[in-house]
């Protein structure tokens, strides 16, 4: 069993936590085991113009690219994972294509995601977004509250990586306009932003990274033919019922009255 770890606070809001995923293997006496523990991403302070770095296996940077009052982005969560031979995720992807190929990812018993790094923005703009929660079958989007004063963003979903790519960041404005980033997540990273981003969850693929916004959770994965079962867990998220992609969700409230995003309700700890 694997826990993936948490993405960083963003001023007094946490990110979003990491997934679970647990499984039964048989092997071979003498098989050796690697292990990487997920880091936590790093919290980041208001006001602060800092790169606040991802945890370690993949979590994504946030970037805090101006002293606004109150704007703060921190870094994702790093994914935890099994494997049968040595490296973090990101070193299985031998092409570098951000793409798991069939033969890169065989070794890979179990990945559990960690969770997005949070963003605020207390000047003009008075929105919060927490990083969205990391694994199972699909990590979480980041949360936004979408209440602000002016420069809203309507709709903005800095999405969580699945079983096949990484997330991705796409923002609608008030004024109807969409804009898509390119800070995608990849296989066993999570995205990276330079303006105003939350970090994404590294994860088999990890979460994006959207402008103004945290960043997604990371997905974990079960689908080893070695693994003779298999399920994962996470904080509200998509539930599966297919072999090889089961995911249970524990929810919890994570919303004020407003429909703001507030910290993560403590009944996903006990669960």
């Amino acid at each position: 069993l694997v826990w993936g770890a948490q993405g960083g606070k963003a001023t007094n809001l946490q990110g979003g936590y990491g997934g679970y995923s647990t499984g039964v293997v048989y092997l071979i006496q003498g098989t050796e085991l690697f292990i990487n523990v997920g880091g936590q991403g790093s919290d980041s302070v208001a006001e602060v113009v800092n790169v606040n770095a991802g945890g370690y296996n993949g979590g994504g940077a946030g970037n805090v690219h101006r002293n606004y009052s109150g704007t703060s982005a921190s870094g994702g969560g790093g994914a935890t994972h099994i494997a049968l031979k040595s490296g973090t995720l990101a070193s299985f992807d031998a092409d570098s294509d951000g793409v798991a190929d069939s033969d890169e990812i065989e070794d890979i018993l179990i990945v559990a995601g960690g969770g997005g790094g949070s963003h605020t923005d207390t000047d003009t703009n008075g929105y919060a977004s927490l990083g969205g929660p990391g694994g199972g079958a699909t990590g979480s989007n980041a949360l936004q509250t979408g209440l602000c004063t002016s420069y809203c963003i309507s709709y903005s979903y800095p999405s969580g990586g699945t079983q096949t790519s990484g997330g991705l960041g796409v923002t609608t404005w008030d004024t109807g306009s969409t804009s898509s980033s390119t800070y995608v997540g990849k296989f066993g990273l999570g995205a990276s932003g330079t303006n105003s981003y939350g970090g994404g969850g590294g994860g088999f693929y990890g979460g994006a990274s959207g402008q103004y916004n945290g960043g997604g959770g990371g997905s974990g994965y079960i689908r080893n033919s070695k693994l003779l079962s298999g399920v994962m867990y996470c904080y509200d998220c998509t539930e599966d019922g297919n072999d090889g992609t089961r995911t249970i969700s524990t929810t919890g409230s994570n919303r004020d009255t407003n429909n703001c995003p507030n910290n993560y309700s403590s009944s996903a700890l006990s669960n």
